[in-house]
């Protein structure tokens, strides 16, 4: 019936008064790219049922125009199906949507979330992710294919009647075919069962008990059933840290506020002894204003609880993890610094831009932020967190994420008043000029600080001296004093 190149003048085209009625057999009606008379004006049938399935389909998505021009006031022609309205045609739609199953008013079952695509989010070893429905929009999506599927034009009743009927069934299209809002999906983690059913069951028990408690800068917990091995929180569109890794590159100062969020989501934790484990780019969720929350728990240890690691399974992600101690310890010993190591890598791949910092060489040449980036004087701090984070020795690393945090508050605080670190190699703009920078002057061969002689006003000798080093601009000479000794 349908044609996909026009043909000789004269040639009588398909009219969309000849296509079906039910709106699953009207999008196919227009399968392959085929064209239908752009001779017939659409005002003609602007008041069918047609024209309205017509236009629920091309706000939904599911047809498109190549001529962008408003129904009802253009021809007909260049009306294709889209790849999202062939799903809707190669999908059973009598299959499309689970049937709710009959339950105790505060039990959840899986079959309640409605999966938006067979294609996983993400997942590993231990679970497979996918995009799921609420349960309310899943039931509002059921109500709506029902009233679809049982469709049928009547003619022998008013014409108000036949209006109300077709309006009611454009209405039910609209609503099962729209976009779904962010707040009508989740993420559905299912969990696999390993060698050990048991212990993944209790990982997975943990996991849920973790979310359950509602902290600030983890994700919302949406539903979960431990028997049935799944648990939904809620999605975020805007994905992983792993996916956003370059708006942080160069900008140090942007990467320190993004990465306070979860810092300090960590230092809660830390507060009850519970550590994370697996904390990397890829584990951390991007909601809005640079807000990090810190996701993924399969791999949490919170204490007096049995030890959950498999036989030959490395905890973490294999470039994230230190290598402090044996690796028994690292399983059974657990520290609070494990994810202050881990927290320092997330900084580090942050302003470097890249997904991945080999074991502690973040002071090499090419992966060292100061040189990477030597305009940018903040970079300095990323580099003083480093020092004591990603480092070879347990000894050398904070103790916990509040130490860490304080550090991040700090120099936070220092960038928003316009301060930097005085240290050498830093540039640092001249305050009067605003053109060159300060450095440090060595008045006498290898000599960086000196004495200061102060005296009372109308004395003869000098009542104190104060150490000092002098800083000058290298284009207007303007001289500032630091002092060096501590107040007496």
């Amino acid at each position: 019936m349908l044609i996909k190149e026009k043909l000789p003048q004269g040639h009588i085209y398909p009219q969309i008064t000849q296509a079906p009625i039910n709106y699953f057999d009207f999008l196919n009606f227009f399968r392959g790219g085929q064209t239908i008379d752009d001779n017939l004006a659409a005002g003609a049938i602007a008041s069918t049922l047609q024209a309205n399935l017509l236009r629920a389909a091309i706000s939904s998505g599911h047809l498109t125009k190549t001529k962008n021009m408003a129904i009802p006031d253009e021809f007909l022609a260049d009306i294709v199906l889209t790849d999202e309205g062939a799903k809707q045609i190669l999908t059973p739609q009598d299959k499309q949507i689970p049937t709710p199953q009959d339950k105790q008013p505060m039990e959840s079952h899986k079959s309640d979330w409605e999966r938006v695509s067979e294609a996983k989010l993400g997942g590993g070893g231990q679970s497979d992710v996918y995009l799921v429905r609420t349960p309310e929009r899943t039931k509002k999506r059921i109500a709506s294919l029902a009233a679809i599927n049982r469709f049928t034009p009547v003619q022998t009743v008013t014409a108000e009647q036949i209006t109300k009927a077709n309006i009611e069934y454009v209405e039910a299209i609209r609503e099962y075919t729209r976009p779904d809002l962010p707040s009508e999906l989740g993420a559905m983690k299912e969990f696999k069962l390993r060698d050990n059913a048991a212990q993944s069951q209790q990982r997975l028990e943990l996991e849920i008990e973790v979310l359950q408690q509602n902290r600030p800068g983890l994700p919302k917990l949406l539903g979960s059933n431990a028997s049935e091995r799944w648990m939904v929180t809620e999605y975020f569109p805007s994905g992983t840290l792993e996916d956003h890794i370059l708006e942080y590159k160069g900008h140090p100062a942007l990467a320190l506020k993004a990465f306070q969020s979860v810092v300090s989501t960590v230092a809660l934790l830390h507060k009850d002894g519970i550590v994370h484990r697996d904390i990397k780019p890829a584990n951390i969720f991007v909601r809005n204003d640079h807000e990090l929350i810190l996701g993924d728990f399969g791999l949490v240890f919170m204490p007096e609880r049995q030890r959950l690691t498999f036989e030959g399974e490395t905890v973490g992600a294999r470039d994230f993890i230190p290598l402090w101690g044996e690796e028994d310890s690292r399983l059974v010993d657990v520290k609070l610094d494990f994810d202050v190591y881990m927290l320092g890598k997330v900084l580090w791949c942050m302003v470097a831009g890249r997904s991945v910092l080999r074991r502690e060489l973040f002071l090499r040449a090419n992966n060292d932020v100061t040189k990477l980036f030597p305009s940018d004087p903040h970079t300095h701090m990323i580099n003083v967190i480093l020092k004591h984070s990603v480092v070879e020795e347990q000894k050398d690393c904070w103790s916990s994420a509040s130490d860490l945090l304080l550090v991040v508050d700090t120099n936070i605080e220092q960038i928003k008043q316009g301060g930097q670190l005085l240290l050498d190699g830093i540039a640092r703009n001249c305050r009067v000029c605003g053109v060159g920078h300060y450095g440090r002057q060595f008045l006498v061969k290898d000599t960086p600080s000196y004495n200061m002689r102060l005296w009372d006003s109308g004395a003869r000798d000098p009542s104190s001296t104060v150490g000092i080093e002098v800083w000058e601009c290298d284009t207007c000479h303007h001289i500032q004093f630091f002092r060096t000794n501590p107040r007496s």
